[in-house]
């Protein structure tokens, strides 16, 4: 599980060093972080009392933050960044190139994982409801 997280910072470091619009992308993606309040709140509760009121307002709120912060944020994100990244290739020098391109692949990778996570996650939902 930490090994995303090493992805995510030398992703926001590579952004930071690619420039142009991966800094502003990099940022807005930290928004994702909106998501985890519900999540960590969520082992407050043990088994039992999942199906108490509390709980479940929990993770109806953890499902959409998660939804709207990481499942619409993030191909939005990209989006702007590869497009971004055709709009400005012309001004950068080869390094600054390569660090925006691995800061693309990244933000793929990780779209990916919360795809497999947000699997995981309707399946959850579907248990509650």
């Amino acid at each position: 599980m930490i090994w995303h997280h090493y992805l995510v910072i030398l992703g926001i470091f590579c952004g930071l060093y690619g420039g142009f619009t991966t800094v502003l992308v990099s940022n807005l993606g930290s928004l994702c972080e909106v998501s985890a309040i519900f999540l960590n709140y969520r082992s407050f509760f043990t088994k039992e009392e999942m199906n108490d009121p509390i709980p479940t307002i929990n993770q109806t709120c953890f499902f959409f933050a998660y939804t709207i912060f990481r499942v619409l944020l993030f191909p939005y994100c990209f989006y702007e960044m590869f497009r971004g990244y055709f709009w400005t290739r012309h001004l950068m020098s080869v390094d600054r190139e390569i660090a925006y391109i691995i800061c693309l692949i990244f933000y793929a990778l990780v779209m990916v994982l919360n795809a497999f996570w947000y699997g995981l996650i309707l399946k959850g939902l579907k248990k509650m409801l």
